[in-house]
């Protein structure tokens, strides 16, 4: 226990996942909820009797953008296109100003750069596919990791730009373990081979669940989130002079993704804006 406090930064506690089961559930629960300042309220669901440990991280992030929307600029009224061609009325801010901004002209992707304030080196990164560009395609086919880290470092215009750019918060619950063994984590989720021998000596020790729980919220003031735990395309990227004005229009499935401003720069958070009001 002095270990995981010291070295670690984090809590231990002892529960009785057998006995007080609701009582267990309550303490997690209750943890993660302040971890998360409440984006988070409920990460488990419920506990088995054969639980003898439950591992829980839990990350949070809050950041107001340099340059926030004016609300005054807000339409509440907009309108965002789904990939099943319904028209959802959503609120859609607007904003127009200097920003990092790249395009392919080849297959029309466009993406910006959103920065928050000074403390601190993340920023949010908005990709938006060609019109007519389905966005799972566009992930299965064009976004590869590689095409992804071309785009964040060709971030070095800033021409004026008009975005548009829903207001949203998303949340999303992700069962790990199988997209974990495909990424060849298999032993630790099998009782014959899992060795946690230096958890525990009481008896032998394997992992049967991995849930994931992420959140995020992106308004004018800026954006919160929190997480508790291949087709070769030739990219032409480039960027319009500074004294081009450009429309970035994002009322359609769009992706975000917070990213580092280090060298190389990293991925924190990503994901895909589908319907903003659900």
């Amino acid at each position: 226990m002095s270990i995981l406090t010291k070295e670690l930064n984090a809590t231990g506690k002892e529960l009785d996942f057998r006995q007080q089961e609701a009582k267990t559930l309550d303490t997690i629960n209750t943890d993660v909820s302040k971890a998360t300042n409440g984006l988070i309220d409920k990460l488990l669901e419920q506990t088995s009797n054969e639980t003898v440990l439950i591992l829980v991280n839990a990350i949070y992030f809050k950041g107001l953008w340099k340059k926030p929307f004016s609300k005054y600029e807000t339409y509440e009224e907009g309108l965002f296109h789904t990939s099943s061609g319904a028209c959802i009325k959503t609120p859609l801010m607007f904003m127009r100003r200097r920003m990092p901004y790249v395009f392919d002209n080849k297959t029309g992707t466009k993406a910006v750069q959103l920065n928050y304030q000074k403390e601190g080196n993340i920023s949010m990164v908005i990709i938006l596919p060609g019109e007519g560009v389905q966005i799972k395609k566009f992930l299965k086919s064009e976004l590869t990791s590689s095409k992804l880290y071309d785009i964040l470092n060709l971030f070095s215009v800033q021409p004026k730009v008009n975005l548009t750019l829903p207001r949203f918060k998303l949340s999303a619950t992700h069962q790990l373990i199988e997209p974990l063994s495909k990424l060849g984590v298999t032993d630790v989720f099998d009782s014959s081979k899992a060795n946690l021998s230096h958890i525990s000596s009481s008896g032998p020790l394997f992992v049967t669940e991995v849930v994931q729980k992420a959140v995020i919220a992106v308004d004018e003031e800026g954006t919160e989130a929190a997480a508790a735990t291949a087709l070769l395309i030739e990219y032409s990227l480039g960027a319009p002079s500074r004294k081009e004005e450009v429309y970035f229009t994002a009322d359609r499935p769009f992706i975000f993704a917070l990213v580092t401003q280090d060298h190389p720069k990293q991925v924190l958070f990503i994901g895909v804006v589908e319907d903003p009001s659900k």
